[in-house]
């Protein structure tokens, strides 16, 4: 009891759990959400339709991490660093990340609008579905664009409006699905994840607009100017991190279509996906709160508290993602049944893909550490050796095993790399934290 008290009597700790609490708290309703949302989307286009609906999201989010640069992660981190001492870099990173962000995705969606009937019959084997490729395109603008506001909010540790807009934006696209997407072809269904997109990010920018005005953040053109070398000295290094990672994946999965039942394959991916995203949200929550506070209280010289939290973080990210693991594979083949009969026989790939998620939390916690300190090279670096180990286990695995070879894949890969950077941390010089 008395640790707890110690533990509690620690304002950063206290902040964090606060923080935790309203951000575990949406994450937990948008999952939901999400899962009920997927379970409709799957018995309402069949099996087929269903991986062509995972493919593309995959490619939404490979798309939406080249145009937007991972300008969140940037705005997150440099204005909680320097929101208190100087507001007015903060101000200037805020709206150099918004004005770049906007740019990259309008010129990406310009360009898919030359060819979205080519891009269509490419990925997804069908001529004529060149408005499920605008749609897509769309969803990938808004989220570039709804991201960095989202990420700019967390800056300012506004975890409490940010939370309730996140439930409110998820519980009004379910309910767009159901109204848009009842003729139950794949181009409604994406039309109305759109549409919920849009909505999503012009709520977030409204309460970002308040926060400012709230904070009395003004800049100059000046010093949005003087911020741009932000890009070339976190962003560039961070979009890396995540072109490579999602490269990999999206590799893989091309592969996994070319199979004779490509589509169907493609399906029990998505579905593994999914659920996989259920354990790595609770990192993603530790982390949307843990990584600004970690970077202010390294800012401000507080190493002893960024000790702190950097432990905590990995406590509580390892015992929910291991809580989670175990439920959801223990009930597996309910799950799947109740996408549909079909989805049955994914039972292994499923597995594997769902139990990838546990060294994956680990890496990310531990990668916590560095990003909120700015060493960007070296988790680029720690990713790099992911990526290309993936990509030649995949080329190996794939041809001959299927899914469940890209499954077994994306385990050991994932699982070795959590061993180098495991080494990589314990052997890395920490001075700063």
């Amino acid at each position: 009891m008395a640790v707890i008290e110690r533990i509690w009597s620690d304002h950063s700790v206290r902040a964090l759990f606060r923080g935790v609490a309203w951000t575990g708290g949406a994450a937990a309703i948008e999952r939901l959400v999400g899962l009920v949302q997927a379970y409709y989307v799957a018995r309402l286009l069949g099996i087929d339709a269903f991986g062509k609906y995972g493919l593309l999201f995959t490619t939404i989010a490979l798309v939406s991490m080249v145009t937007g640069l991972q300008l969140g992660l940037t705005a997150t981190v440099q204005i909680s660093r320097y929101l208190t001492s100087r507001p007015h870099r903060a101000a200037a990173v805020m709206r150099l990340c918004e004005f770049v962000t906007l740019s990259l995705s309008v010129i990406g969606l310009v360009a898919i609008l030359f060819a979205p009937e080519a891009i269509a019959h490419w990925l997804l084997d069908s001529p004529f579905g060149g408005q499920v490729i605008v749609a897509g395109a769309l969803i990938a603008l808004f989220a570039v664009a709804g991201g960095v506001q989202e990420a700019i909010l967390q800056g300012f540790e506004e975890f409490a409006r940010l939370s309730i807009a996140r439930v409110v934006t998820s519980l009004l696209g379910f309910v767009l699905l159901l109204i848009m997407g009842r003729a139950g072809d794949l181009t409604s269904v994406i039309t109305a994840i759109a549409v919920a997109s849009m909505a999503r990010t012009l709520l977030l920018f409204s309460l970002k607009e308040a926060a400012t005005r709230r904070l009395g953040l003004r800049t100059r053109m000046s010093e949005i100017i003087a911020a741009a070398p932000v890009i070339v000295e976190f962003s560039i290094p961070s979009l890396l991190i995540s072109l490579v990672s999602g490269l990999s994946q999206w590799y893989g999965l091309l592969m996994v279509k070319q199979g004779a039942t490509g589509f169907r394959d493609l399906a029990f991916v998505t579905v593994g996906v999914q659920w996989r995203s259920a354990v790595v949200f609770a990192t993603t929550i530790l982390a949307s709160v843990a990584v600004p506070m970690m970077s202010r209280l390294l800012a401000s010289g507080d190493t002893a508290a960024t000790r702190r939290i950097h432990r905590l973080n990995i406590a509580a990210n390892l015992l929910a993602a291991g809580a989670v693991v175990a439920v959801v594979l223990s009930a597996a083949s309910h799950l799947l049944a109740a996408y549909g009969d079909e989805f049955q026989s994914g039972q292994l790939p499923f597995t594997l893909v769902v139990t990838t998620s546990l060294p994956g939390v680990y890496i990310v916690v531990l990668q916590n550490l560095f990003v909120s300190q700015g060493r960007m090279f070296e988790v680029l670096m720690q990713t790099i050796v992911q990526g290309a180990m993936q990509i030649v286990v995949y080329w190996v695995v794939v041809p001959r095993y299927g899914v469940s070879g890209f499954a077994a894949a994306t385990l050991f890969s994932t699982f070795a790399t959590c061993v180098v950077v495991h080494i990589w941390v314990a052997s890395s010089d920490m001075r700063t934290c």
